[in-house]
């Protein structure tokens, strides 16, 4: 009731529910997504959204570009992290060093990479990736530290100071149905020849065929 915003799904609310069940209570009243929480499990960092602008536009800089903040839950304060004119996104608090975070940006006039800065001297950026041609997205990290992100449709993972390396994933599927070559000579149940001369519709073993008259078979 307190909220100056017309809650919708363009510009969502920040929700919080006990994991136990129990009533649904409001934490901030402008959007706030991606959230990934500090060690202290009620701070967090999290991506703005000042606008409508397509999330999936690339080299987009403008006024509603999307920041990385920091809501300091004891104040009740938000921090602007990244405060740059292209697009922020995705905050990620390393599990190693919690001053740390990774997060998604486009700088330099590069394509999105993974970058890092420590929250107690965010201007040092630091590049974490340096893919070209395709954005780097849905970045995360697991609880031994390493990093998860897509990139032209791939999975990558990448610990420390090694490169990223693509995961192999084998996707098999039986559920297809195997092409079969018939080869029919005879037994047609019906058939019949089109205007032009140049098709042929024929019914065999209960299926309805089509081919051309320019093949004997």
């Amino acid at each position: 009731a307190s909220s100056a915003l017309f809650p919708s799904r363009r510009l969502t609310e920040l929700y919080s529910i006990p994991t136990n069940g129990g009533r649904i209570q409001m934490m901030l009243a402008s959007p706030a997504q991606m959230i990934n929480f500090n060690i202290d499990g009620k701070s967090f960092f999290y991506q703005d959204q000042k606008g409508m602008e397509d999330e999936w536009r690339k080299h987009h800089t403008s006024s509603i570009t999307r920041d990385i903040w920091y809501y300091d839950s004891n104040t009740g304060n938000h921090t602007n992290i990244t405060n740059h004119a292209g697009e922020d996104r995705n905050p990620v608090v390393d599990t190693d060093d919690n001053n740390v975070i990774y997060f998604l940006s486009e700088r330099n006039g590069e394509s999105m990479n993974v970058y890092s800065l420590n929250i107690h001297n965010p201007k040092e950026v630091t590049a974490v990736t340096s893919f070209k041609t395709h954005p780097v997205r849905f970045l995360s990290q697991g609880a031994d530290g390493t990093l998860a992100f897509t990139y032209n449709g791939e999975i990558y993972t990448k610990r420390g100071k090694n490169k990223p390396t693509k995961v192999a994933i084998n996707i098999v599927t039986d559920d297809e149905t195997p092409l079969k070559k018939l080869n029919v000579s005879s037994g047609a149940s019906a058939a019949t020849v089109s205007p032009d001369g140049k098709q042929v519709a024929f019914i065999y073993r209960g299926e309805l065929f089509v081919t051309s008259t320019d093949y004997t078979t």
